[in-house]
């Protein structure tokens, strides 16, 4: 369905706020429900529990996740457990130890990495997984400039530049500081691709004077 009146518009969006407004007060409570430390963004939910020994740690596990479950049935809301999992972070790595989630007669998937608000966590907290679908989507736009340089003008490419390329380096940049140099060579040279199409310049060229000329900044400055 698609609405051109700018009234209609307006009068929709109002009621996605207002709808996304209600759903988050309804929801406030769930933070209370359980032990777990509990993070909100609309309807996307993060349970966070800590504890050294894995044997109490899985068993606390079980009971907090039940008693969000109870809460939630009582508050006429229902888990997708589909699309529910979890994962262990752990400075031991022992990603083969037993484990298991279950609330009632479902189990819940456990995972090494999953997407979460646009970053996407992987149980090292080595940031190689957001790292490497940064990576594609810089190749990516990096052959979209390639092909549309010629025919548009470089404040132009830079504005098509910060819209798709810095928004997603910038993103949650503070999560790299923890990522090493390596993982992020890969990402560093397809963004210095980025910046000799939209200059118009040869790959074989230096490009820190070309981030100088055009007044960006490299993916480590940024």
């Amino acid at each position: 369905m698609q609405i051109s009146n700018p009234a209609d518009q307006l009068w929709l969006a109002t009621r996605i706020i207002f709808i996304s407004l209600l759903f988050s007060l309804y929801v406030n409570g769930l933070p209370k429900a359980s032990n777990f430390k509990t993070t909100l963004f609309a309807d996307d939910t993060c349970l966070i529990l800590a504890n050294k020994n894995i044997d109490i740690f899985e068993k606390m596990g079980d009971q907090e996740i039940n008693k969000v479950d109870r809460w939630m049935r009582h508050s006429k809301l229902s888990l997708n457990y589909g699309k529910t999992v979890f994962m262990i972070f752990n400075s031991h790595n022992k990603q083969s130890c037993p484990f298991r989630v279950q609330i009632g007669s479902n189990l819940i998937n456990r995972v090494n990495s999953t997407k979460y608000l646009g970053m996407h966590l992987d149980h090292n907290l080595n940031w190689d997984t957001h790292i490497s679908k940064l990576e594609n989507k810089l190749s990516c736009y990096s052959g979209i400039f390639y092909s549309i340089r010629d025919n548009l003008s470089t404040n132009a490419l830079k504005t098509i530049y910060f819209s798709f390329v810095y928004s997603h380096l910038q993103y949650a940049v503070g999560a790299c500081d923890s990522a090493t140099q390596a993982s992020l060579h890969r990402p560093n040279t397809i963004h210095n691709r980025i910046i000799k199409n939209i200059s118009w310049s040869s790959y074989r060229c230096h490009v820190t004077p070309l981030y100088g000329q055009l007044n960006l900044l490299k993916l480590n400055d940024i």
